[in-house]
């Protein structure tokens, strides 16, 4: 949570009591990764992927000031800064979206089977019927030819949609190396 007085921390803030109890300082905020990530590096990632799926510009803003605190610990020991390097390139390749627009069924799941097998770090998938109310990435994402459809996409830009999982596979392979 951030405390009030603007800086980022990966423990609870204690606001004063009603009895007069002065609250507690915020206890610096932990950058080094281990194996798992620390606590902001993990808010970093899900920040970023929530900026990514609604296109909130500030959520993303917030992803990057997160990233920027580890930024000196990553260079001086990347060791202990995975979890933060992978956001921070996921964040530099745009990260990719990828959309499967289509009703439920097994054309749909094969669709999202090879999107979350071939997918880069880092990407977001939504997977849902074409125009989902509250789901932008589906938005204007139709069917083709009756078949559900993928869209690989960057910043709500999308290449040409796909309906196999052979296609999708080839299409993330070329959107990740494009990055």
């Amino acid at each position: 949570p951030r405390p009030p007085d603007g800086t980022w921390s990966d423990m609870p803030v204690r606001q004063p009591g009603a009895d007069g109890d002065p609250a507690l300082p915020p206890r610096p905020a932990e950058v080094s990764d281990a194996a798992v990530p620390s606590g902001i590096a993990a808010a970093a990632e899900a920040l970023l992927t929530v900026a990514v799926l609604t296109g909130e510009e500030p959520l993303r803003g917030a992803a990057e000031e997160l990233m920027s605190l580890a930024a000196v610990a990553a260079v001086r020991h990347p060791r202990m800064a995975g979890w933060h390097l992978a956001v921070a390139e996921a964040a530099a390749a745009g990260p990719l979206q990828i959309a499967i627009a289509g009703p439920p069924g097994p054309e749909r799941d094969v669709l999202a089977a090879a999107a979350r097998s071939a997918a880069p770090a880092g990407a977001v998938l939504d997977i849902g019927e074409p125009d989902s109310p509250g789901r932008p990435l589906l938005a204007g994402r139709a069917v083709a030819d009756s078949m559900p459809a993928a869209y690989v996409c960057r910043g709500f830009v999308c290449d040409a949609p796909v309906v196999t999982a052979a296609d999708l596979r080839a299409q993330l392979r070329r959107s990740h190396h494009r990055a």
